[in-house]
């Protein structure tokens, strides 16, 4: 019996030259923009706590807390786009980041089931940690965010969910490790 090996090059662009010369992405926009309309919905305020799952040993957790704006809602459907501001902290081990940024999510919502697909961009007040002679470079200041969430809402305002996010830049600098979380929330809608 005889093994196969497949190799798969990925060529790396830039991040956004890479979104730039999707036309796959370019076109889904297009076609959303087509049928939609303009709407600002509601606000929302949102605190999410978050602990690292996957990597090297380091006990990795964040809190921030984030406000989003709806901006956009496609036609009558229950799915929309919306921009947000976020601040918290980041903790390894014993040492703590600032993290402030901001971005956009993709959402919809069925009955009281709401799902999104976050992207943001973010900056952390602290990229080394270390911790018993270890240690962990995030490469750089600037990080990207993005991950998928759903969660139930309730009493018209509340909003209870669970998220992944994976937190990485992107190959902006040569350190590169990344993260990947789970984040609890809770969101009130106004």
């Amino acid at each position: 019996m005889h093994k196969v090996r497949t190799t798969h090059h990925i060529k790396r662009l830039p991040w956004i030259g890479g979104f730039m010369h999707n036309k796959g992405v370019v076109t889904a926009f297009m076609l959303l923009m087509a049928g939609s309309q303009v709407q600002a919905q509601e606000s929302a305020m949102t605190l999410r706590l978050g602990q690292e799952f996957k990597h090297s040993g380091f006990d990795s957790q964040t809190v921030d807390i984030r406000w989003q704006q709806s901006v956009w809602q496609w036609g009558d459907s229950p799915c929309g786009l919306a921009l947000g501001l976020r601040a918290g902290a980041m903790e390894v081990e014993s040492d703590r980041a600032i993290r402030v940024g901001g971005g956009g999510s993709a959402y919809c919502q069925w009955e009281n089931w709401r799902v999104w697909i976050p992207l943001d961009a973010i900056w952390l007040s602290k990229y080394r940690f270390s911790h018993n002679h270890d240690h962990l470079d995030y490469g750089g200041h600037i990080q990207f965010t993005s991950g998928l969430g759903v969660g139930y809402r309730f009493a018209d305002r509340w909003l209870v969910g669970y998220q992944y996010e994976h937190m990485s830049n992107s190959n902006l600098y040569d350190a590169n490790p990344g993260g990947e979380f789970h984040t609890l929330l809770v969101s009130y809608f106004f």
